[in-house]
């Protein structure tokens, strides 16, 4: 079951992390790589 609010936070930060990212690209593999384990993390349990 897909939460709406948690749908909604995604948007918004990707949104976010769009704009983070044109304004700080040296940051963006970092952030990346940390969405990747988080990512990985969640689905593991």
């Amino acid at each position: 079951v897909v939460d709406t609010i948690d749908v909604d936070k995604e948007q918004i930060f990707n949104r976010m992390l769009k704009v983070y990212v044109k304004t700080n690209q040296s940051v963006e593999d970092k952030i990346w790589k940390a969405i990747y384990k988080s990512f990985v993390l969640r689905n593991a349990e």
